[in-house]
C-alpha cells in the first residue's frame, strides 16, 4: 500500500512537470526560444517544489 501511494505522488509530480515540458516544446516550436527557457526552468523548479512536498527529507531526483 504505501509503494502504491509513493507510485501515485511521484507520477503527479512528474506530470505537472511534464505538461511545463510539453509547452516549453510548443513554444520552441513556434520560434519563440526566449519563452521555450523560462518554461524549461519552470518546469524544473515545479519538479522539486512537488517532490519536496511529496517526500519531504528525500533528495530530489534528476529528471
Amino acid at each position: 500500500m504505501i509503494e502504491l501511494e509513493r507510485r501515485d505522488k511521484e507520477r503527479a509530480a512528474r506530470h505537472r512537470w511534464q505538461k511545463k515540458r510539453d509547452e516549453a516544446e510548443v513554444a520552441e516550436a513556434g520560434g519563440n526560444a526566449k519563452k521555450a527557457a523560462k518554461l524549461r526552468a519552470e518546469a524544473g523548479a515545479m519538479f522539486a517544489q512537488d517532490w519536496l512536498r511529496a517526500f519531504p527529507g528525500d533528495a530530489v531526483p534528476a529528471y
